[in-house]
């Protein structure tokens, strides 16, 4: 689909949008007062005012949870307003003939109501909407009938109140039953604890475990002491024993210590001996007071008899040592043996105390966690009993249902609808909407080519230029095949111009000479454009020929008022030399023609032939553009026969004449060719939507006019159409 500019298209059709603007609005207004008369509807609005959730629902949801909690329960009262069971309630209320008799009548047969019917239509006339950010909820009713409508609205009021009333009993009784079963498990749960803590208790013989933890712990306290004394003397005696084994094993013997050898002295064999070295001593002292001298035989005997005991008592000595040693060494391995069992029995007392304390902190923590929870499960069974008794007093209340009426049915004393103010912009927005619609469709859905902008939509596609159409520019006036030299300072002779730049640009940057100009189909006006680009590349100071093989429908010729023949239909059949067909154009110094030939020698498949390419290129030696009329492709090949004997091509279509889809075609076609498809140029543009084209032109013309006055917009950027 063709894409659209809003802009261009609201300025295109502005007319018709505001003309179907105006009559949408009169429809409205004719639309309002025909409703009004007709079928007016009244409405009648009943508010209820919803409740947030007490104590049960307290117990069992958050903060965000008690929010999302009110508004599903919003939601739900506003689906139950209009609820089947509610409005079928209301069909079946036997006052309803009597309240509103106009709405009953229609369904009232034979005495009979046919409730079914009923209900359905209060389907299509009942609606409840939430007040957006309030804790209201507006049941609406509509029809015709003020009356009517409020005793509906009245109806529908008392039954859905009835409704939600029933279904809360049923609620309330549900969670007092629920309350109750809680408050009975927890019940059970406590029992069930206080059994585990007596039987705890029991375990450990004790009424109080706090007294037989204290006096563990001072036990294990006094029996770790004691282990670490024995432990430390277990330690004194190795290294004694240690120290003593190490002597007896010296070489140098055993080093005894002055306490050891102070027991040595206080052996009874030693004390005897000196006790006996004493008396001797005594009778040498008598001796020598008796005048015995050191020689005397008495004193050397008396002298022997003393060496001889301090040598029994040199050897009692030692040998009270080694004994005393060898005692003393057996006493520390005893002492030892005695402290290791010792240590082994304590170590044993300890680690049973241990154990002892470990299943005692164990049942401690357990007793702990069980008067824990016990106290948690009291709290709750609090709670629990305090829900029951708010739940039992807010059921005792009218508005244990939540909803609570805050506004009750009122007769309206005007219409709701039709309103002027909401039928005569609803008249113009549709209609309005259903005229631009029709014309964005239309749009859309047509695939003329009607500028240039319309070419860029299709793939691979130049755009080399457009032409506007003569009817657009007042100063090309009536001689537009030869507009370039009749009115050179027109707007079509200044796209002539632009569109000469593109081609020349393209043609000599690749090198070529001659260029068939295809049109797509009659009266593309493809002769128009060869005869105006040939005097716009003249005008250039390029020497330039024009080729008329156009064999069907010749044109050239008159354009420029030469003869018909001998031309190239001459030269292809051999008759006429180059020279001969060649006429120069009355006052262009550097344009030449080949006009068609005679008519009798035009054959169409010369066109293709070899002789067409040995004219193409004796001609093209001698002139610096060749531009080559031919007959439009959609009717002939001979622009296709030619494309592959010149150096390039070019399509020319005309807009609002031919379709995207042919230029495609065309364009695929000329691509296929040996000559090179330089782009496509669009000729007789017209205004484009929103007319910017059309103030180009204006500001162009004025621009070009001597002495004109150019208007504001003339300094404006052009848009490109």
């Amino acid at each position: 689909m063709t894409p659209l500019d809003p802009v261009k298209l609201l300025k295109k059709y502005v007319w018709l949008l505001i003309g179907s603007a105006v009559v949408g609005a009169v429809l409205g207004v004719v639309s309002h007062f025909l409703l009004l008369w007709f079928y007016p509807t009244y409405t009648a609005e009943v508010i209820f005012d919803i409740k947030p959730a007490d104590a049960p629902i307290e117990m069992i949801y958050s903060d965000a949870g008690r929010a999302d909690e009110f508004e599903r329960f919003m939601a739900t009262q506003q689906q139950r307003m209009v609820s089947e069971s509610v409005l079928d309630r209301v069909a079946r209320d036997p006052r309803l003939p009597q309240e509103a008799p106009e709405w009953a009548k229609r369904y009232i047969s034979q005495g009979q109501v046919n409730y079914i019917k009923a209900a359905m239509d209060l389907e299509e006339i009942v609606s409840a909407r939430i007040v957006q950010g309030t804790s209201y909820i507006t049941l609406r009713v509509k029809w015709r009938k003020p009356k009517d409508v409020t005793a509906l609205a009245k109806l529908v009021r008392e039954a859905y109140l009835t409704d939600i009333r029933s279904t809360t009993n049923i609620t309330v009784a549900e969670a007092r039953e629920v309350i109750q079963n809680t408050i009975r498990d927890i019940e059970q749960q406590i029992s069930d604890l206080n059994d585990r803590r007596a039987r705890a208790l029991r375990e450990q013989t004790v009424d109080s475990l706090d007294d037989k933890s204290s006096a563990l712990g001072q036990q294990q306290t006094l029996v770790l002491n004691q282990l670490a004394v024995v432990n430390q003397t277990i330690t004194q005696l190795n290294s004694l024993l240690a120290e003593m084994e190490r002597m007896r094993s010296s070489e140098t013997g055993i080093t005894y210590s002055d306490t050891q050898r102070a027991a040595a002295e206080q052996d009874p064999i030693v004390l005897n001996l000196r006790q006996q070295l004493k008396m001797m001593e005594t009778e040498m002292q008598q001796l020598r007071q008796r005048g015995f001298l050191p020689g005397h035989y008495e004193f050397k005997r008396m002298q022997a008899r003393v060496d001889s005991i301090k040598q029994q008592i040199s050897s009692s000595i030692e040998e009270a040592l080694a004994r005393n040693f060898d005692a003393e060494y057996d006493q520390l391995k005893r002492d030892l043996l005695t402290y290791q069992a010792q240590q082994e029995k304590l170590t044993a007392e300890a680690e049973a105390l241990r154990t002892q304390l470990a299943d005692l902190n164990k049942t401690i923590s357990e007793i702990e966690d069980i008067d824990r929870r016990v106290n948690e499960l009291i709290a709750a069974a609090q709670e629990a009993s305090d829900s029951l008794a708010k739940l039992n007093q807010q059921a005792a209340r009218e508005t244990a249902s939540r909803v609570a009426v805050a506004q009750t049915e009122r007769q309206p004393n005007q219409v709701s609808f039709p309103k002027l103010i909401m039928m005569l912009p609803g008249g113009v927005v549709l209609f309005t909407g259903l005229v631009g619609g029709i014309v964005v469709l239309r749009e859309l859905l047509d695939q003329r080519v009607k500028g240039p902008s319309d070419i860029t939509l299709l793939p691979k596609a130049r755009v080399l230029g457009m032409i506007p159409s003569s009817e657009e520019d007042p100063a090309a006036g009536k001689g537009v095949e030869t507009v370039f030299r009749s009115a050179s300072s027109s707007v079509v002779a200044e796209h002539y111009r632009q569109l000469r730049t593109a081609v020349l640009k393209t043609m000599q940057r690749q090198g070529h000479k001659s260029l068939v100009v295809v049109g797509g189909m009659p009266g593309s006006g493809a002769s128009t454009v060869v005869a105006n680009l040939g005097l716009a590349c003249s005008s250039a100071d390029l020497k330039v020929l024009i080729v008329d093989a156009n064999f069907r429908r010749p044109k050239q010729h008159r354009l420029f008022q030469t003869a018909e023949a001998p031309g190239l239909a001459d030269y292809l059949a051999g008759l006429s030399s180059t020279d001969e067909v060649i006429f120069h154009v009355e006052g262009e110094s550097k344009l030449d023609l080949v006009p068609v030939g005679s008519a009798e020698h035009r054959v169409y498949e010369r066109l293709g032939a070899h002789q067409m390419s040995e004219f193409l290129a004796a001609v093209s030696d001698r002139y610096d553009l060749v531009l080559i009329d031919v007959a439009p492709a959609l009717v002939s090949g001979d622009g296709m026969a030619i494309a592959n004997r010149a150096d390039a091509s070019m399509l020319v279509v005309r807009a609002l004449g031919e379709t995207r889809g042919m230029v495609a075609r065309l364009r695929n076609e000329l691509d296929d060719c040996r000559a090179e498809h330089i782009g496509v140029l669009v000729n007789a543009v017209r205004s484009a939507a929103g007319g910017y084209m059309r103030q180009n032109i204006r500001a162009s013309r004025a621009y070009h006019t001597p002495g004109a006055t150019v208007g504001a917009s003339v300094d404006e950027a052009p848009e490109k159409d």
